[in-house]
């Protein structure tokens, strides 16, 4: 059986924290811009393609940063 030292378990602690707040942060971000964006529709549902189209570039974004910081986080947890 592995003993954990108080050492390990720490870096098990940052590792999920870290972990977590890259993935939870963008998840907020995306649910306050499609509440936002819902909002936007319904009052003014004829301009729904203009109003998704404004919505695109920043989700894309977004989108982009989260996948190069999971890479990062990756990259410095596997030590290369």
């Amino acid at each position: 059986m592995l003993e954990f030292t108080k050492a390990d378990w720490m870096m098990s602690l940052i590792f999920c924290a870290v972990f977590a707040v890259i993935v939870l942060v963008p998840c907020a971000i995306i649910a306050v811009m499609g509440r936002k964006m819902i909002i936007r529709i319904g009052q003014y549902p004829s301009q729904t393609p203009l109003i998704q189209l404004n919505v695109f570039l920043p989700l894309v974004v977004l989108e982009v940063c989260t996948f190069a910081s999971l890479i990062g986080f990756y990259n410095v947890f596997s030590g290369k």
